[in-house]
């Protein structure tokens, strides 16, 4: 109980600053909605004059893109690098280390970005479109729901440690922006066509895959053992590695302060 009102305490201040630039919030999801057209455009047209990506239907590609821009969404939700990178910067951090919360725990829920959510709505849309003309079984959705959210929790793992891990090396973190720009655009389409090393990069070292391209492949391409244990399985062993390493980093942690 005591985590969940921290949690919904933290969420309440988030929103509240957020809602005061109510205008800037109207411009991102323009921003957004642009932004899902011009996606929607490009795939129409690749389908329109060939024969796309070999194993994927227009629908299923656009569903995605969609959905890797609503999981990266997620992950900037939770793990925003600015705020955090000041907190460790400026001293702030120092406080978490005297409450009787995880650090990891208020890394994540003290400093959310709403305005992720907002990002996320036209590529929402876009996504149910896609999947309104795309046949699946209810298990294959089932399935489909619990590797989402073991992706998004081993992606987020290991942003947070990449994030710790520079904040430690470099005393800065300001490329992770760009770092989670780069490889979501990336995870948009299905990572075979990176080659052996694009496939595992964007599995294992920054696993952008896991919370989009496995799960979609699995609801998309059929039901088998390996299509959901394997992503599963190496989802919850980055998750569990990279939370260990990071509340490791945290532990040597020194005040900015001096």
């Amino acid at each position: 109980m005591r985590n969940i009102d921290v949690l919904v305490q933290s969420q309440r201040y988030s929103w509240k600053s957020f809602l005061i630039y109510r205008t800037q919030s109207a411009f991102i999801i323009l921003e957004s909605t642009l932004s899902a057209l011009m996606d929607f455009i490009f795939v129409s047209v690749v389908y329109g004059v060939s024969q796309g990506i070999a194993g994927w239907s227009y629908y299923q590609l656009l569903a995605l893109i969609a959905l890797m821009w609503v999981s990266g969404a997620v992950a900037f939700y939770l793990v925003n690098p600015g705020p955090l990178l000041g907190a460790l910067q400026s001293g702030d951090f120092d406080t978490y280390l005297t409450k009787p919360y995880r650090p990891v725990f208020l890394l994540l829920v003290r400093h959310s970005n709403p305005w992720s959510f907002f990002y996320a709505l036209p590529y929402l849309a876009l996504l149910i479109f896609a999947l309104t003309h795309i046949p699946v079984s209810a298990a294959s959705v089932l399935l489909f729901a619990v590797l989402i959210v073991a992706g998004l929790a081993a992606f987020c793992a290991v942003m947070l440690f990449i994030e710790v891990l520079s904040y430690r090396l470099f005393t800065k973190a300001q490329w992770l922006y760009r770092l989670m720009s780069f490889v979501s655009t990336a995870g948009q389409y299905p990572l075979g066509i990176y080659g052996n090393f694009g496939v595992f990069a964007l599995t294992v070292v920054v696993p952008v895959g896991l919370a989009a391209f496995y799960p979609a492949n699995l609801l998309f391409h059929g039901l088998t053992v390996v299509g959901f244990l394997g992503p599963l399985v190496l989802a919850v062993a980055l998750t569990a590695v990279s939370y260990k390493l990071t509340t490791l980093l945290l532990k040597g942690y020194t005040s900015a302060l001096g």
